[in-house]
């Protein structure tokens, strides 16, 4: 209502009928919903929270951004979490990758941290109740029953297609990764020991009591706790069963990521289709003496799986943000060069001990003579400090035609753009 002459400002102010306070609320359910699901997962916890209405509006986001991949640990608390979230008729459909810890509570030399000082026996003694609490679960194996009863309640949800496997939580003595409820299980304690034969056993043991469909294995390694070559060592049984489930497995066989940590991210390594595809990213082929150092790409560093990968006939390998050797990546790929159909390589660095100009065009030629390839992709392919192919953009070839006359463009093209660089410039 709009003041007059004949009406005073104050009271056309009062007769105004009051509205009530805008917030986000109020909007309508499909707004939320894309609210919710364009909320940081920090975040859209307290959002959650602020009010029935958005409780049930946010649920099914929710659970997309905080429980489709989630990490547990072998204790009462967390396994208890995992059977409840699996229950859930809305949290456990959205559950997308399972990894439980490899690390235990257990005595070094005496206590753990401790010195034998009289003002540690409170400690040492709080240490010994925990640590006795986490061997008897797991020694009278609730764990797996535990983790058992969770994979059926995602069988009677249709959930099928979850990824199972294994973590180290801590790397170089510091926690990387914590699963559900570790402080609550640990209190304060840092669990040392690794045991990643016992926790995959677990893991495996579950899946087949409870006949859930078992597609993907995923183990997030750390490079300073050598699990892998204690699951070599010491599980070689398992591995191979892994390894030949993989390779040879009746029906749908079972497809294996492996991260290991180091240097700030992780170096990934996907054998994917019954080892006739593999993928792999921040990795090194030869001794490239590029910075960062990346993980090494042979047997000294994956053992009986780098040996199964090289015994494969592979059809697809893509590489990735990765360093590589000339001499050592020619004779990788020349292992698979009669099966080998597909290739992308993206954001790789050749390191240049000579003429960036003379690798290139010895690489390019290398894949147009020898790999039939129907597929190749390349992108960020540097060579030295001077070279980088294609010289913008990204280049894919489809088919065995137009991927011959692809390289040979591509050789034309290094050959008359590219002048070596001065020795001042050679890596």
């Amino acid at each position: 209502m709009a003041a007059t002459a004949n009406l005073p400002i104050e009271h056309a102010a009062s007769t105004v009928p009051a509205t009530k306070p805008a917030h986000s609320l109020t909007l309508p359910n499909e707004i939320l919903t894309m609210i919710a699901s364009g909320c940081d997962p920090a975040g859209l916890k307290n959002m959650r929270l602020a009010s029935k209405l958005m409780h049930q509006i946010a649920t099914k986001p929710f659970a997309r951004k905080k429980f489709s991949r989630r990490r547990f640990i072998f204790t009462y608390q967390s396994m208890k979490a995992l059977v409840d979230i699996t229950a859930h008729p809305v949290f456990g459909p959205h559950l997308t990758c399972l990894t439980f810890g490899t690390h235990r509570m257990e005595k070094v030399n005496g206590y753990q941290w401790l010195d034998q000082q009289a003002s540690h026996n409170d400690e040492a003694v709080r240490f010994d109740i925990y640590e006795a609490m986490h061997n008897a679960f797991i020694g009278n194996d609730h764990h797996i029953k535990m983790l058992t009863l969770a994979l059926k309640n995602l069988k009677k949800c249709h959930n099928t297609g979850v990824i199972l496997g294994v973590h180290d939580d801590l790397h170089q003595g510091i926690t990387r990764r914590r699963g559900y409820a570790f402080e609550a299980s640990y209190q304060g304690f840092s669990p040392e020991h690794v045991d990643i034969n016992q926790t995959l056993y677990a893991v495996m043991e579950s899946r087949r009591r409870s006949g859930c469909p078992f597609k993907t294995l995923k183990m997030c390694l750390s490079s300073s706790t050598g699990s892998l070559q204690d699951l070599e060592e010491d599980g070689a049984d398992t591995l191979n069963s892994l390894l030949n489930k993989s390779r040879f497995g009746s029906g749908t066989t079972l497809d294996l990521h492996i991260n290991i940590w180091q240097y700030a991210s992780y170096s990934k390594l996907k054998i994917l289709s019954g080892f006739t595809r593999i993928e792999l990213s921040r990795h090194s082929f030869g001794e490239c003496a590029i910075s960062p150092p990346l993980l090494k790409s042979n047997e000294s560093t994956h053992g009986m799986i780098w040996h199964a990968i090289n015994k494969s006939d592979l059809q697809s390998i893509l590489i990735e943000t990765s360093n590589v050797d000339l001499d050592e990546l020619v004779w990788f790929l020349q292992q698979h060069g009669k099966s080998l159909r597909k290739l992308d390589l993206r954001q790789i660095h050749m390191y240049a001990s000579g003429s960036p100009t003379a690798l290139a065009l010895n690489f390019l030629r290398f894949i147009r003579s020898e790999l039939p390839l129907t597929h190749l992709s390349i992108e960020g392919f540097e060579v030295g400090q001077t070279i980088v192919i294609p010289e913008s953009g990204k280049m894919v070839y489809e088919g065995k035609d137009k991927v011959i006359e692809g390289l040979d463009k591509l050789i034309e093209e290094v050959d008359e753009m590219y002048e070596d660089a001065s020795e001042s410039e050679l890596e």
